[in-house]
């Protein structure tokens, strides 16, 4: 009975630990991930400060960098929470081999007791000779045969389950040391995470002081942003108008159809219109980071990368329109069936008006700041004549 229980009980104890070693492995490679975010951060904050100016860019990066500090953290929690778990079910299935162990000690024990008691094989002899008849004797003999292999089995059983107790301790130990690692990494974490908390509100500080000039640009960029849509929603206006003079929607051909749908089933599986970067200003109206009681909103999102980065397509689509807007510099505009994505702030255009691309194509290079040698994409989606998230659209990383 024993037995079948410690089986069972080592079938479900091994296979809540197999489940818990995928977990270990998938928090080990978003661990990964994020150091290789850390890393990349840390060189386009380098990049920012080359001129020991401060900026809004230095802020970003910043930002993003506790930004991945606090999910460097959580992950650590994660770990170790896994290994809190590890250590539970370990504790139980040592308490229920030691349990076991017992059992079988003492089982064994009364086996060799009674071997000891009918060890003189004269005994054994007159014993069995004593027998009343054949029959008798046969079963006097399978008794010792009995007591002998049920010794064996015991003893065996006694050397399994004392082996598995020794690696469930080894294993203990292991998940203990794993863990007392975890904690001192996560000190460390949270040491770097207050440096950098300490460095942004400096950095904050020192914007502040520039409070006029930032209202000024917050003022102009804003004015930029209002002439693109307009002018994104003129080009929707007129495509329509050309197509359907009728209809609200702009009227596409089968092809265009085709190229819509897996568009939109491709959402939150696009790649990055960069190679790299690092998304500083999101989508929509949010509180400006430096200025009281001032908001900013964008239709699309902004990615710092590195000086002389592509701008690429984000899927296979037609180029229908290319522009130039103040603050903006060149503007490309690729239509994928209902969909539209606006590539801005290009320092040169590598494709025209009427080329297909097709995905991860090179369509332009994104504008230099000389001032912090680094680059700025400014990247949008449309659905019809919507902007929608493009966070919600490409590859998280």
């Amino acid at each position: 009975m024993c037995k079948n229980i410690y089986i069972s009980f080592l079938f479900v104890f091994f296979v809540s630990v197999f489940a818990n070693a995928q977990t270990k492995s998938d928090l080990q490679n978003d661990k990964a991930q994020i150091e290789k975010e850390l890393s990349y951060t840390n060189q386009l904050l380098n990049k920012t400060r080359s001129e020991k100016k401060t900026s809004m860019n230095e802020l970003y990066v910043i930002d993003n960098k506790i930004k991945n500090r606090n999910a460097m953290i959580r992950n650590i929690n994660k770990e170790i929470g896994q290994i809190d778990k590890s250590i539970v079910n370990i504790n139980d299935s040592i308490a229920i081999l030691e349990k076991e162990l017992q059992i079988l000690k003492d089982e064994y024990a009364l086996i060799i007791q009674n071997t000891w008691n009918n060890k003189n094989s004269y005994k054994r002899l007159s014993y069995i000779f004593a027998a009343k008849d054949l029959n008798q004797a046969f079963k006097r003999i399978a008794f010792f045969k009995y007591y002998s292999d049920k010794r064996k089995q015991y003893y065996n059983d006694i050397l399994e389950i004392s082996m598995q107790l020794q690696y469930q301790q080894d294993a203990l130990l292991i998940n203990k040391n794993s863990k007392k690692s975890l904690v001192d990494e996560k000190e460390v974490e949270n040491a770097a995470l207050k440096v950098e908390q300490t460095e942004k509100n400096m950095v904050i500080q020192d914007l502040s002081k520039k409070e006029k000039e930032l209202a000024k640009k917050i003022k102009e960029q804003q004015k930029a942003l209002d002439k693109l849509k307009k002018e994104i929603e003129a080009i929707i206006a007129a495509e329509i108008k050309a197509r359907n003079k009728n209809s609200s929607r702009l009227e596409l051909t089968p092809e265009e159809k085709i190229i819509s749908s897996e568009f939109a089933g491709n959402k939150g599986k696009l790649p990055w219109p960069c190679e790299r970067g690092i998304i500083t200003e999101q989508f929509g109206e949010h509180p400006h980071p430096v200025l009281k009681n001032i908001k900013v909103n964008l239709n699309g999102i902004r990615i710092l990368t590195e000086s002389k980065s592509f701008a690429r397509s984000v899927f296979n689509g037609k180029v229908t329109k290319i522009m130039n807007v103040p603050q903006f510099n060149n503007v490309v505009i690729v239509r994928h069936g209902d969909y539209l994505t606006v590539y801005s702030n290009l320092s040169e255009v590598l494709v025209n008006v009427g080329d297909n691309v097709s995905t991860k194509q090179n369509i332009g290079v994104i504008y230099n700041d000389p001032s912090e040698n680094t680059a700025k994409l400014h990247f949008e989606i449309w659905k019809d004549t919507t902007p929608v998230n493009p966070e919600l659209w490409i590859k998280s990383k």
